[in-house]
């Protein structure tokens, strides 16, 4: 396990870097559909599995994930993945871009930022994306709105042009401000890195799709997430 004074190299592979919001604020716009016990138990397994799949996807050297749980630390030194602490901040700028960038700050080669809300991410997909991303000085995943981003990527070894925009229209920001080129990966899976996990809605799209492992365990508990369909056969990673 690592501070944030305490960055390997990276410069064999990418360094990729997970941020998981705070358990007790973390997707509270699912408050319809899953009680709070529900939220935070959706929000570690979604990170276990994204992590998990960062993880084991060639080309990746080192995965850092940066939170303020401590209980999310555990779970990445479980997984092999160093951990940086989210400070509180100044009060000027955004703690969870500062808090990246201070993650990305001094490692040399591709960095990438992924979220951890990205339940159908597998690392064959994740693979697909970086060598993409490996064509371009910056480049962003925009989610399945177009206004958010799922994953920012920077192949320059510049930490000045490393700069975290992630929070309200961040794709457009990343975009006109960092000149961040959007990819598009042809594929009909592809729409795994851009569906984030924020409403309602989109726990209803799982339905019928495959998500990780610790994902599917995770809404198969919360009864108000998904229907019952006991004629169907149970799968390890298939939400019905």
């Amino acid at each position: 396990m690592s501070n944030s004074g305490d960055h390997g190299d990276g410069a064999d592979g990418w360094t990729i870097v997970v941020p998981v919001k705070a358990l007790d604020r973390a997707k509270s716009r699912l408050g319809p559909s899953l009680s709070p016990d529900a939220r935070r138990a959706l929000v570690m397994a979604m990170a276990a599995d994204v992590v998990s799949t960062c993880v084991a996807t060639p080309g990746v050297s080192a995965v850092r994930v940066v939170s303020p749980d401590s209980e999310v630390a555990s779970l990445a030194s479980r997984l092999g993945a160093e951990f940086v602490v989210e400070g509180p901040g100044d009060g000027r700028s955004d703690p969870l871009n500062s808090a990246l960038s201070a993650a990305l700050d001094g490692v040399h080669g591709p960095v990438a930022v992924v979220t951890a809300d990205l339940p159908e991410l597998d690392s064959t997909l994740l693979g697909r994306v970086l060598l993409s991303a490996a064509r371009h000085p910056h480049s962003i995943v925009a989610d399945h709105q177009g206004y958010g981003t799922t994953m920012a990527f920077w192949t320059s070894d510049g930490s000045g042009d490393r700069v975290c925009r992630f929070g309200v229209d961040s794709a457009r920001r990343f975009r006109d401000e960092g000149g961040a080129v959007e990819i598009q990966v042809s594929d009909p899976s592809s729409d795994a890195a851009s569906h984030d996990v924020d409403v309602p809605g989109d726990l209803s799209r799982l339905r019928g799709r495959r998500v990780g492992a610790a994902t599917s365990i995770a809404l198969h508990h919360e009864d108000s997430a998904l229907p019952s369909c006991p004629d169907r056969p149970e799968s390890a990673t298939m939400v019905w």
